[in-house]
């Protein structure tokens, strides 16, 4: 197991500093403080967003969940902060969970790999691991220069509205262009913002979903878990089909039953003699 999460990690390194390359431009990286989670130069001014699926057994998962809290909570509220978190427990053998952090840049990757160790210590697993990467350096940039456009046509509209030989028709036709030129610049200010809150921080999205009784690290234990849990499914099935079907093959049988006595008697009478 410890084999598949470096797996999981060695084909993530090599997307992350790929999507970096070429998208972080020289005047935005300049910019930006710290480094990524990557550790790397070359993707700086990529934001990241990570999300895991961790599968443990049921008993195991609140014990994880709070080493998760406490890594956190060494890191210091500076760098790392907890923005959900939720257990729920419906039976002894089923629990759910889930726990969003949001960390520094520099501490996401080395938070991540910790948390995968933790639960492989608990003897559970990756279900599902996704490191996503966006060019928000590329999206500041995009939007700043869609600003000095738009603010440049609005400072031209603006003259031409002091203009004292304007129609009525021309100064409403203005005024129109420039209302929709003013919710543009506030549009791109936002995506700008927007864009550097991403990078200022690093979503980390984890649920813990339990194993159930016969699940452990063998194939065999997986398989058999899987089988059973198809029996259950089955067994589930009929016992509705059962429940929807007895109803109505007894009022069936009823029916046919009382046509069949109906059919003895019409030909009983039949078969008396008639009185003379």
């Amino acid at each position: 197991m410890r084999g598949q999460t470096g797996k999981v990690f060695g084909l993530l390194a090599p997307v992350l500093l790929m999507t970096g390359c070429g998208q972080a431009s020289d005047q935005a990286g300049e910019s930006m403080a710290g480094t990524d989670v990557t550790g790397s130069s070359a993707a700086k001014g990529v934001a990241f967003d990570f999300s895991y699926d961790f599968t443990l057994p049921a008993r195991a998962i609140l014990k994880v969940q709070r080493q998760h809290v406490t890594q956190c909570e060494q890191l210091g509220a500076t760098h790392c902060r907890i923005t959900g978190i939720r257990y729920d427990q419906t039976a002894p053998d089923q629990a759910t969970g889930s726990l969003d952090l949001l960390l520094s840049p520099a501490d996401a990757y080395r938070a991540a790999s910790a948390a995968v160790d933790l639960v492989e210590a608990a003897h559970g697993q990756i279900d599902r691991a996704l490191v996503a990467g966006s060019d928000a350096a590329g999206a500041i940039d995009g939007a700043r220069e869609a600003q000095g456009d738009v603010s440049a046509q609005i400072q031209q509209l603006e003259a031409r509205l002091k203009q004292p030989k304007l129609t009525e028709a021309e100064r409403i036709a203005i005024s129109g262009r420039l209302e929709l030129l003013r919710e543009s610049a506030t549009e791109q200010a936002r995506t700008q913002r927007e864009a550097q809150r991403s990078l200022a921080v690093t979503p980390i999205h984890m649920t813990y979903a339990s194993q159930g009784a016969l699940v452990g690290e063998s194939r065999f234990a997986r398989a058999a878990a899987q089988s059973w849990s198809g029996l259950q499914d089955m067994l589930i099935l009929v016992i509705v089909v059962a429940g929807y079907g007895i109803p109505w093959l007894l009022a069936g049988g009823l029916v046919v039953y009382l046509v069949r006595r109906l059919q003895r008697y019409t030909r009983s009478r039949r078969s008396e003699p008639d009185p003379e």
